[in-house]
């Protein structure tokens, strides 16, 4: 027994060694300074809300919320799997909204925003705060106009329970999508997506294959009446620093795009970035008639990669339909399953697990003009 146990940690440390480009803490590595088109403003170190990753943020009746999400930091008694609502009027000053939400403690949950309710879905739920530890993945969709109370609309929803999607909604038509996603007790990866109609209380599907593969983790964003979507990861992708495209799609590491104003044409490519297509857990957000790619990790490896594929920042201009790199240097120090909103005219950056952990700090992101 000793023999196969000594075995087992010398066939581990000839494999830590061979990976030793993705086990390697960040201190090892210098990242490019910054030199874009941006300028940033720290505006919490430590909010009020708890460290966190894998959680939601949206901005909702001029406020910007804070709802759930995972502290990989917490260990033993203490609740990994967070159940609050936060919100703030500023960014800076943040207010305890709920501490016991009835969808429990859940973390690559999806949010979003339809008339007076914020929506959200899915996700991974552990009641560990409640003391019955139950767990498992989720297939449904609650509300709430105010952070408090909040109705459960679907309690089993007739897509397959599921964590990091896509979620975004047709305010006009008072529609809420939901795609992609995975779910890893069956190590399956969807390309499906559905629709839940609102007035009529009613969910179809949209398609089972929206044709740019099986992903998780992707960024997306609506801009106007078109939906927007990028990178993410994939079953099976085998290790990489500067990660993986699907080789079994074409046009993998693409911007793709949704119409409202053309459903018919399905999901359809728009363009390549330049470098940094193959993250995941990353954002993409529009701001200053762009749409702009944040850091991520490497979409093939759990650990931190140290490449510019990764964290260079990059832009798609709405206007002229084209990619550029803003810089080889991050905006913000590197970290990935953070969220970005827009607020007042400017981006905010909240959260996410960086080579410290997961934090709670809060940053300002805008142009010369919005300062």
């Amino acid at each position: 027994m000793k023999k196969k146990i000594a075995l087992i940690l010398f066939i581990s440390i000839v494999f830590i060694a061979c990976e030793g480009d993705f086990l390697t803490p960040l201190e090892d590595y210098t990242f490019s300074t910054y030199d874009g088109n941006l300028s940033t403003t720290k505006l919490r170190t430590n909010a009020k809300f708890s460290n966190r990753e894998d959680f939601e943020a949206l901005v909702f009746d001029n406020k910007i919320w804070v709802l759930g999400g995972y502290d990989s930091s917490a260990r033993g008694d203490d609740d990994s799997y967070i159940e609050d609502v936060y919100s703030s009027e500023d960014g800076i000053n943040w207010t305890l909204v709920s501490d016991d939400v009835p969808w429990k403690g859940r973390r690559g949950l999806a949010a979003t925003v339809c008339g007076n309710y914020m929506y959200i879905s899915g996700g991974f739920e552990v009641d560990q705060a409640g003391g019955t530890d139950s767990r498992g993945y989720k297939n449904d969709l609650w509300r709430s106009n105010d952070g408090i109370s909040w109705e459960e609309i679907s309690s089993s929803a007739p897509w397959t329970a599921r964590m990091n999607h896509g979620m975004l909604a047709d305010e006009d038509n008072n529609i809420i999508y939901i795609f992609g996603g995975f779910n890893a007790d069956d190590t399956t990866y969807f390309s499906d997506m559905y629709k839940y109609d609102i007035a009529n209380n009613q969910w179809s599907k949209v398609t089972d294959d929206m044709g740019l593969g099986a992903r998780a983790g992707f960024a997306y964003c609506k801009v106007g009446n078109v939906f927007y979507l990028q990178g993410g990861s994939f079953k099976n992708a085998t290790q990489s620093s500067s990660g993986r495209a699907d080789s079994t799609v074409t046009n993998w590491e693409a911007l793709w795009k949704y119409d409202l104003a053309n459903t018919d044409a399905g999901w359809t490519y728009l363009s390549t970035p330049t470098s940094g297509y193959t993250r995941s857990e990353h954002s993409l957000i529009s701001y200053d008639d762009k749409l702009w790619m944040f850091s991520g990790k490497s979409n093939s490896s759990l650990y931190f990669s140290k490449n510019s594929n990764t964290y260079s920042t990059q832009y798609y201009d709405l206007n002229s339909s084209s990619w550029t790199k803003d810089s080889e240097g991050v905006i913000v120090e590197p970290r990935y399953s953070y969220e970005c909103v827009l607020f007042n005219d400017k981006i905010l950056l909240i959260g996410g697990y960086s080579n410290d952990g997961p934090q709670n700090d809060v940053w300002e992101i805008y142009t010369s003009e919005d300062n």
